[in-house]
């Protein structure tokens, strides 16, 4: 019902809170289940009863098998009457009001089967963000008794006496000996003793047998005898079948006639379900802060390894959600039969000296979680070794339907493992999977998108030996939907990445072709170039060059006229070179002659080739060959001109003595090297990149071709050739060829 009154639409209004209704139910059945009190949780925006427990709906006349939601005006028997905002008997409201825990007596008549009764109702505003992002829920504590009817001839004393022996709150008489003398009803419902048991047991009977139950005790009577009153102290007390429960706890003196202390009372207040209640909406209220910074961090990062490692170390870390440990599987190789659920990572300690080191050194000083995941990657180096081991032995076939983990996925449900048997399904799981996480009781959640499983997290506490709760694993569920979409946008991310470098790649291949079409379109216009060249002034040059060489024979060599004919014969024989470059140039690229080539043979035969030319310059050339390489399969003609090309550059480069080394190395398994080196002045670094261009020349007398064609004839072969230069330390050219050249390799590989 809302607050204006109007009526909701049933299937609508239920459809809207049913799911809400399940997760409170999730996280509050199991304590209200076994609470003596009456609780519920209503949410104050509906008017609707999203949890009851049975105690709270019997004390309403109502079955305990009501579903919820319900409105609260059924529950509370007001038929269709809406409670409203001004109502102020509705103990809810009140607390949505306030926004404080707050305490309040509501005196209930009889009727129904129902005695008179009164209840003190403590009402908690659920304060943490829920996963439905709502803060309008209140919590409902009831602590109902029936009420005495009033005495009439009673003296004023033996009412007294009554109202203490018939409180609902335990109250204890204790003699300077610290027995017990006086035991009442409260007591005897609190902590299991009758009255004839307690009196005369000392009151450590009461007290936990822990060190830190013993020293709280010993506090407390350290206190009372100081000061003579202790009041509203909390502290832990142990019933008759040792449950251990929470009371509240005001002890003061007891005065004899003349003033004089003879003993004490004490009045106990059980605060047990007040406290847990507490501490579960701190658990709710830490993990939902927990989702929020991880997910935060989650959604900043794109690395999958880094999501993982994020995601560990948010359950496990003391400021996260506190488990031992926990492990990643993913689901890999989906494409054959079904995929593998392999395992990735894993972060937890090995023993509980190793857990205590790594987290009291983390916890020396106040840190934030975002802070903690760097701290904790330093801290843990060396550490998770055997966590890791264990994750990494897992590969669980998709289609094994019958292991757990692939059954959680499918399902898309979170399994609970305790003690070696699956809560939900009632069965023992494969021992040998207990033996192989060593542990028997641990949590499986799914990692699941809408399309697809992504994997499964697996979580326990080995070293605390806690159990996983349903409460646990309900915070869990919600986690694991932020981790699967953070894994799935990396996922997404990195296959857009690899879009983006084909779509590159193909964009630098498309500008390639297109660079090489223009180039052949160039090459194409060059030629036919130089075939009109080569008709219409070749002939004129060979004319001009011999009529210039038959002049100067028929004069002196005094006559000055001979120093011009020499420079024309010259001229015209350097235009005859760049005509002849030119033609070879652009003549139509010629089909491979592949035979088994012995490198050290040919390196040797070209070396002795330009030996005599180079010992001209007094230049030495020196061969180094790597003993491993032998035969390949190349034009060897090819790569002989490309050589003889090289080394005479190099010879044509040297003013002075010098050498030109001439070396072979493998390069991999399926390639190998000739690099040919010269200790000349080297080449400026404005001109290195354009040495293999057509026609560019750093010579005098060069025609700017010969490397050019050396690069095509070597790319031909799907090789590679380069240079290394410095000026005045040398050229340094390499070849790269395949060991075995293909017709197919023809074009040139990517750098």
């Amino acid at each position: 019902m809302p607050r204006d009154g109007t009526l909701y639409d049933d299937s609508l209004w239920r459809a809207q809170n049913r799911e809400r209704a399940q997760f409170f139910k999730t996280y509050y059945g199991p304590l209200g289940a076994n609470s003596l009190h009456g609780l519920a949780i209503v949410d104050t925006i509906s008017c609707s009863v999203l949890y009851a427990n049975a105690r709270f709906l019997a004390s309403h006349g109502l079955a305990p098998n009501l579903e919820m939601p319900a409105l609260c005006a059924a529950v509370h028997g007001r038929g269709s009457t809406p409670c409203g905002e001004g109502d102020a008997a509705c103990p809810a409201m009140v607390g949505a009001k306030k926004g404080v825990e707050h305490r309040l007596t509501e005196v209930r008549p009889g009727g129904d089967g129902l005695p008179a009764r009164t209840a003190e109702i403590v009402v908690i505003p659920l304060t943490f963000q829920s996963q439905f992002g709502r803060r309008s829920e209140v919590l409902l504590v009831e602590k109902e008794q029936s009420q005495a009817a009033p005495a009439t001839q009673e003296s004023e004393q033996e009412y007294h006496a009554a109202v203490a022996r018939h409180s609902a709150d335990a109250i204890l008489g204790l003699g300077l000996d610290k027995k017990v003398r006086f035991w009442n009803r409260g007591a005897e419902e609190l902590f299991g003793y009758s009255a004839e048991e307690a009196i005369g047991q000392d009151y450590g009977l009461l007290v936990p047998d822990t060190d830190i139950d013993r020293q709280e005790y010993q506090q407390l009577t350290r206190d009372f005898e100081k000061k003579g009153l202790v009041k509203n102290q909390q502290a832990r007390r142990r019933t008759r079948d040792q449950r251990m429960v929470v009371v509240n706890l005001t002890r003061s003196h007891v005065l004899d006639a003349a003033g004089h202390p003879h003993g004490s009372s004490e009045i106990c207040r059980d605060v047990t379900l007040e406290v847990l209640l507490r501490e579960l909406i701190e658990h709710q209220l830490r993990a939902m802060n927990v989702i929020h910074e991880i997910g935060d961090l989650l959604h900043s990062t794109h690395s999958v390894d880094e999501i993982l490692r994020l995601i560990l170390t948010g359950v496990t870390a003391g400021q996260g959600l506190g488990f031992n440990r926990a492990f990643m599987l993913l689901v890999e190789d989906e494409d054959k039969d079904g995929g593998v659920l392999a395992g990735r990572l894993a972060i937890g300690p090995s023993t509980g000296d190793e857990a205590s080191r790594i987290w009291n050194k983390l916890s020396k000083e106040p840190v934030a979680l975002p802070d903690l995941y760097s701290r904790y990657e330093g801290t843990t180096e060396g550490h998770d070794v055997l966590v890791n081991s264990i994750v990494r032995s897992f590969r669980v076939p998709m289609a094994d339907d019958s292991h757990p983990f692939v059954r959680s996925i499918k399902s898309r449900r979170a399994k609970n493992v305790i003690r070696g048997r699956l809560t939900d399904e009632n069965k023992q799981v494969d021992a040998a999977l207990c033996a192989q996480l060593q542990s028997d009781s641990f949590a499986i959640v799914p990692l699941n998108t809408r399309e697809k499983p992504i994997g499964v997290l697996i979580v326990d506490n080995l070293i605390t030996g806690l159990p996983v709760t349903e409460a646990d694993l309900q915070m869990l569920k919600v986690f694991a939907n932020h981790a699967g979409i953070a894994l799935e946008n990396s996922r997404l991310r990195a296959n857009l990445e690899r879009r983006v470098d084909e779509l590159d790649h193909l964009t630098r291949r498309m500008q390639e072709t297109q660079a090489r079409l223009l180039q052949s379109e160039r090459l194409s216009v060059i030629g036919e170039m130089a075939a009109r060249i080569a008709h219409e002034v070749r002939n004129p040059l060979v004319s001009i060059g011999g009529f210039a060489r038959l002049v100067r024979k028929g004069i002196s060599a005094d006559d000055p006229r001979s120093d011009y004919l020499r420079v024309i014969s010259d001229e015209v024989a350097r235009l005859e070179r760049i005509v002849q470059g030119l033609l070879d140039y652009s003549r139509p690229q010629q089909t491979l002659d592949l035979v088994d080539v012995d490198v050290p043979r040919l390196v040797h035969e070209i070396a002795a080739m330009t030996r005599l030319e180079a010992e001209t310059h007094g230049v030495s050339i020196v061969e180094r060959f790597d003993p491993a390489l032998k035969t390949v399969h190349i034009d060897g003609d090819k790569v002989r001109q490309v050589l003889l090309n090289l080394i005479r550059n190099s010879l044509d480069a040297m003013m002075r003595e010098g050498q030109v080394v001439v070396e072979t190395a493998l390069v991999g398994d399926d390639r190998f090297r000739i690099t040919v080196a010269d200790n000349g002045p080297g080449i400026p670094k404005d001109k290195r990149e354009r040495v293999f261009e057509p026609g560019f020349t750093t010579r005098q007398h060069g025609t700017g071709f010969g490397l050019a064609i050396s690069k095509r004839l070597i790319e031909s072969q799907g090789g590679q050739i380069s240079l290394r230069s410095e000026v005045q330390a040398g050229c340094t050219f390499d070849i790269v060829l395949p060991r075995r050249v293909h017709i197919e390799e023809r074009e040139p590989p990517r750098s």
